[in-house]
């Protein structure tokens, strides 16, 4: 079982596992890019979106944001996530319905 199988199934992890760091990293610039985009386009949100594992109608995140992941993160409908949210998804976040 590889690491990431073990982390969404929920089991103990190594997370200096090469494959855990480059996704971390890649979450890590992405929502760089989306902090630093002042005007928080729709352009780096949809990117940030597309990290996440559902996103629903109608959600909206504010900027600053952080993540481990992102693809453990569920949004569901309505969901609006404020100014200097921080989400640790080395598990199954989910919010909304």
């Amino acid at each position: 079982m590889t690491n990431k199988q073990k982390i969404l199934s929920g089991k103990m992890y190594d997370a200096s596992d090469s494959e855990l760091v480059k996704e971390r990293d890649l979450a890590h610039k992405v929502c760089r890019v989306f902090n630093s985009d002042t005007s928080c386009s729709d352009g780096s949100r949809s990117k940030l979106f597309e990290l996440f594992g559902k996103v629903g109608e109608n959600c909206y995140v504010e900027s600053t944001f952080f993540c481990d992941y992102g693809y453990n993160i569920r949004l569901g409908k309505n969901v609006y996530l404020n100014f200097g949210v921080t989400i640790l998804d080395c598990a199954q976040v989910t919010l909304g319905d």
